[in-house]
């Protein structure tokens, strides 16, 4: 696979889905690990904006800091009213306690997949699109 073309951090725009179309966006995460790890996208109105967190050490510190960083807003960058934020919720946006219980619900009805289940995975997804590529390498690290 060849190496993206770099983008320059000011031509980076996470807004433009025609950039993701384009196999782009690889390149724009780059620069911005680079350049601007916690990188704000301002967004025309009505839309207002998200941040970019993109490198793993401040993921993994907003991940474990549930009481400075909410998901309880929404975290898609759709964004929707008041009354159909709740009923689309996922776990994605659910905080501490409510997280927990749900997992607990979760597992209570579903078996837990345990990494010698998952050593199987990355052989048939090696041959995939890049999507399942990106899986696999993941799942190696079971």
């Amino acid at each position: 696979m060849s190496q993206p073309t770099a983008i320059p951090l000011d031509q980076v725009d996470l807004t433009d889905l025609d950039a993701f179309a384009r196999n782009e966006g690889w390149a724009m995460f780059d620069t911005l690990r680079a350049e601007d790890p916690v990188h704000w996208t301002p967004e025309a109105p009505p839309n207002s904006g998200f941040w970019a967190v993109t490198k793993y050490t401040d993921i993994d510190a907003v991940d474990r800091d549930s009481e400075v960083f909410t998901s309880t807003k929404y975290v898609n960058l759709e964004e929707v009213d008041d009354d159909l934020m709740e009923l689309r919720r996922s776990m994605l946006e659910t905080d501490g306690p409510r997280h927990r219980a749900a997992q607990a619900d979760h597992a209570a009805v579903q078996p837990r997949t345990t990494g010698s289940e998952l050593r199987g995975f990355p052989a048939r997804f090696d041959q995939g699109d890049g999507r399942q590529r990106l899986a696999a390498q993941r799942i190696r690290f079971c």
